[in-house]
């Protein structure tokens, strides 16, 4: 595989996971006047300054780019998952079944007092799909804490790096996973 741009590079910033990002969010706002099409510069070099941007200040595509850079290929997603995500599905997932379950009920209703029941419900699960947008959030949190300690270990210990970057990633494309599904049903219940 073949790695077209280094959007750490581009960005001006040091390659490592753990990035700060008001200083990426610095460099992209300079660089960005400096490019604009409307002030004179290359749409291009413009769509590829906002593609290193959309990259780098996402963890998980962030991850994923510097593991394209660092190994020349792309992350495993058939791997396991850390306890850190996987515990999270016995929690998720009968949220989401009961939010599903009370979608479902507020579709077939017909009456005043069907919509009135079913509101009660809905704010019920309502919170508890709020927590656990929480708990999701949370966790990501963690992960991203984490990204100093997997960029020490590039330093001294590819495989283990290696290794640790994996498991982050398909963490993280499972929580954003858990997260979009979560969402999908608040905005079904609103």
């Amino acid at each position: 595989m073949s790695i077209s741009a280094d959007y750490f590079v581009e960005l001006g910033q040091e390659r490592i996971l753990s990035m700060d990002l008001d200083s990426l969010r610095a460099s992209y706002q300079k660089k960005a006047k400096q490019v604009h099409p409307d002030g004179g510069g290359d749409e291009s070099d413009f769509d590829s300054l906002n593609q290193a941007h959309f990259v780098l200040s996402d963890p998980f595509r962030r991850i994923e780019h510097l593991y394209e850079l660092l190994f020349s290929s792309t992350i495993d997603s058939s791997g396991s998952l850390s306890s850190l995500a996987l515990d999270l599905f016995g929690t998720l997932e009968p949220i989401v079944s009961r939010a599903d379950t009370i979608i479902k009920k507020k579709e077939l209703a017909t009456t005043e007092i069907q919509r009135a029941l079913i509101a009660r419900e809905s704010i019920e699960i309502q919170k508890n799909l709020i927590e656990a947008n929480g708990i999701i959030r949370s966790r990501i949190q963690e992960i991203v804490d984490s990204f100093s300690a997997i960029d020490a270990s590039i330093e001294t210990d590819k495989d283990s790096a290696k290794e640790q970057m994996q498991t982050s990633a398909r963490d993280l494309a499972f929580l954003g996973k858990w997260g979009n599904e979560v969402m999908i049903r608040m905005r079904s219940l609103i």
